[in-house]
């Protein structure tokens, strides 16, 4: 039997979009305001490792307890904060990497994340 013609099958990017917008019908609505309940149905058991407050701020950290063991024994941390890929009311998604070997090769992977609504250095502090 032969392939169906290019111009017939249908266009992967149009699947995507379809998929996602059904998809988020199935997802918690995005929050507004940091009082908002977290759907821990749609994380790994493990994952939320604390819900930080500060006066009004709050900043979530997520990893899983394997992460934060992989992290304990690292000899280095590296310190990465990220800005446009989280939306109000967060600021920036704050990432602590550390590099794994196995076999011969090394890569440097992050292994623990927060979510932070405020950057001020208290806030920094209450995270560490």
């Amino acid at each position: 039997m032969a392939a169906a013609p290019p111009a017939s099958r249908p266009n992967v990017d149009c699947l995507t979009r379809a998929t996602n917008r059904r998809r988020m019908k199935l997802r918690p609505p995005e929050p507004t305001t940091l009082d908002f309940e977290l759907a821990l149905d749609f994380l790994p058991a493990d994952f939320v490792q604390n819900d930080i407050r500060v006066d009004d701020e709050r900043h979530l950290l997520l990893a899983t307890s394997h992460q934060l063991d992989i992290l304990s024994r690292a000899r280095t941390w590296f310190l990465d904060g990220t800005f446009k890929v989280v939306h109000r009311p967060f600021v920036q998604l704050f990432s602590i990497h550390a590099f794994l070997e196995n076999d011969d090769a090394m890569k440097q992977v992050p292994l623990a994340f927060v979510l932070m609504s405020r950057r001020k250095k208290k806030d920094y502090k209450k995270v560490w």
